[in-house]
């Protein structure tokens, strides 16, 4: 599979990474990455409710939630699934982004979260155990515009999870792509001369 996933655990690191990257922590990890980082000011953004449906999320990115459960953004910086009665939750981003990150912050999920996107569907259950993990996040070696969350085995009841502060990084417009490349060009001849 082409990607790189970590999971900051309790403290310590632990890899799932087909391509061999070790990230020790946030913000290595996220430098990992490219594009333009995108962190926003989650403190200034009043709490919301997502009810079954689309909803704009303070003009960053849609949420879409699916079932019945309570999906919101508590006001303080929490980001709350209720997947009792959720079957899932999708982040769309207008968009593409090569990598996503999120302060895991609690969790009540007793059988298995799991993050997908287009490429990939990742476990967390597979790669943190117990499932408590303080940190999560990916690169995709292509562009993606969604992030979805839902539990391995949903019946099982009392499926809280809490996130905040979600990152990511959106893919570079084409013309600061010609820029990067040029500039990079650039380097390595002043390098080899």
């Amino acid at each position: 599979m082409n990607r790189a996933i970590a999971v900051l655990a309790l403290g310590t690191l632990t890899s799932g990474s087909a391509s061999g990257q070790v990230f020790f922590d946030e913000t290595d990890w996220m430098n990992a990455s490219s594009g333009d980082l995108v962190a926003p000011d989650y403190a200034s953004i009043p709490a919301q409710n997502f009810p079954t449906g689309t909803t704009n999320f303070a003009g960053l990115f849609d949420v879409t939630a699916v079932g019945n459960g309570a999906a919101d953004f508590n006001g303080v910086q929490n980001f709350v699934f209720d997947f009792d009665g959720l079957d899932t939750v999708t982040f769309t981003f207008d968009v593409p982004i090569s990598s996503f990150s999120g302060i895991w912050s609690n969790t009540f999920v007793q059988d298995g979260m799991r993050v997908s996107t287009p490429f990939n569907d990742y476990d967390l259950n597979d790669l943190v155990d117990p499932l408590n993990a303080v940190f999560i996040g990916f690169v995709e070696n292509a562009p993606f515009s969604q992030v979805t969350f839902t539990t391995s085995n949903p019946p099982m009841g009392d499926d809280f999870v809490f996130f905040n502060t979600f990152n990511y990084y959106e893919i570079p417009a084409p013309a600061s792509l010609v820029v990067l490349v040029v500039g990079a060009g650039a380097i390595s001849r002043r390098r080899r001369d």
